[in-house]
């Protein structure tokens, strides 16, 4: 889980660095991820959340409960 965590976090930062952002992030990201970890159960609902999280945190706009 750990590396599908840093993978998510490096894939979202590549993609947003290169301009990308909100669908066309998880446009750019999916593929890559579906092709590591696409077996996973569950991968097909998770992952694009897990990419919009992500992208949320790394832009400073990830909710953090109070």
């Amino acid at each position: 889980l750990r590396d599908y965590l840093a993978t998510v976090q490096k894939l979202v930062a590549d993609a947003r660095a290169s301009g990308k952002s909100g669908a066309t992030v998880t446009e750019a990201v999916l593929p890559a991820l579906t092709e590591k970890y696409g077996q996973w159960e569950g991968f097909g609902y998770l992952a694009p959340l897990n990419i919009a999280q992500a992208e949320a945190e790394l832009s400073g706009k990830k909710r953090i409960p109070r």
